[in-house]
């Protein structure tokens, strides 16, 4: 049995709880790039709990040269992923069948810094029309700004696409060539699974982060990408019976300002060091934004020859990528959009 460590607080707490019963082999991916290692972290729950641990350094070279294996094993577009399906390379290489993931603690323990924006956000989007014209002014800013035009739209759609949404809709609209209120009337058609008009704002943004960015995309991803290496993934933070339970508590105590997800934090008091509790939460990210700029533009050029989209607005998004004014995931996307069913 192993465990993908990451050095954040649900992977290390998979370990603490895991390490009660029995030897574990913990596996971290780790970079040359200072500014995207987690290794101090890793190394600190490793040597805590004793286990079997395991470093698989990742470079740039060893990326490009599984481009066409990250596409065979993608079954519908996507720009997650990745980093599952190299540390599910090196869980085989390693000889493990069974690995668990600490995927699904961000959504129900409230992990993401939005749960704590999620009610002023609700609060502006239902002061729209007085707001309208600043909301617009959003459009000219950094990318992360330019996604609160969603909330023009009045739908919860709307909402939730203001955080979790890849493009700006000016941005969707300029790839799409169509217009920007063709994108928000689209968006107002989609009828997310639960309407927030009946759960408190933290409630229901962990309601649809668990149906449509965890249930769609990361388990989806980590499925596929684990399958491909024929290793299990396996998911202990939602189990349904923790679900349920933790879906049932007050919103009161799963968001705290000075505490990241305190409901599982203080069930994993002493557990856990302070290092790893109050380290600036970083995710499992690659420096993806640097092997980009390096490499990916014939990776680019293949894709917008692929046809589909605006190439004069694919280009203006890539010279703001290389301007550091677009987060690299924006230009992955319109590369996984034009190649995705690459075999």
């Amino acid at each position: 049995l192993g465990i993908f460590l990451s050095g954040g607080i649900d992977s290390s707490a998979l370990v603490a709880l895991a390490a009660k019963n029995r030897a574990l082999t913990t596996l971290s991916v780790i970079f040359d790039e200072k500014d995207y290692s987690e290794v101090t972290y890793q190394r600190i729950i490793a040597d805590k709990y004793k286990t079997d641990h395991h470093e698989i350094r990742l470079s740039e070279d060893d990326f490009y040269a599984e481009v066409d294996n990250i596409f065979r094993a993608m079954d519908q577009p996507t720009i997650d992923g990745i980093n599952t399906y190299f540390v599910s390379k090196a869980a085989k290489l390693l000889g493990l069948k069974t690995v668990l993931s600490g995927a699904g603690g961000d959504e129900v323990f409230c992990g993401y810094e939005s749960f704590k924006s999620i009610g002023a956000l609700r609060a502006i989007q239902r002061m729209a029309k007085i707001l309208k014209f600043p909301l617009c002014l959003a459009g000219n800013l950094n990318d992360r700004w330019s996604k609160l035009n969603y909330l023009q739209c009045g739908s919860p759609s709307a909402l939730y696409l203001a955080l979790r949404g890849l493009f700006a809709p000016k941005d969707a609209a300029g790839i799409l060539a169509i217009s920007e209120k063709e994108v928000l009337e689209a968006i107002a058609r989609i009828c997310p699974p639960c309407s927030f008009s009946t759960l408190n704002p933290v409630d229901w943004l962990s309601y649809t982060e668990i149906n449509f960015y965890l249930k769609n995309q990361l388990l989806k991803d980590a499925d596929t990408m684990s399958m491909y290496h024929s290793v299990e993934t396996r998911v202990p933070y939602l189990d349904h019976m923790l679900v349920d339970y933790v879906a049932s508590v007050s919103p009161k105590l799963k968001v705290d300002r000075s505490i990241p997800k305190p409901l599982l934090v203080r069930l994993l008091k002493g557990m856990l060091p302070d290092e790893i509790i109050f380290r600036k939460k970083q995710g499992f990210a690659f420096p993806f934004d640097l092997w980009l700029k390096k490499k990916a533009r014939p990776l680019f050029e293949e894709a917008l020859g692929k046809g589909g989209r605006d190439r004069k607005y694919a280009e203006y998004l890539w010279r703001k990528f290389e301007l550091n004014k677009l987060h690299w995931s924006r230009v992955w996307g319109l590369i996984i959009l034009g190649l995705s069913g690459k075999q």
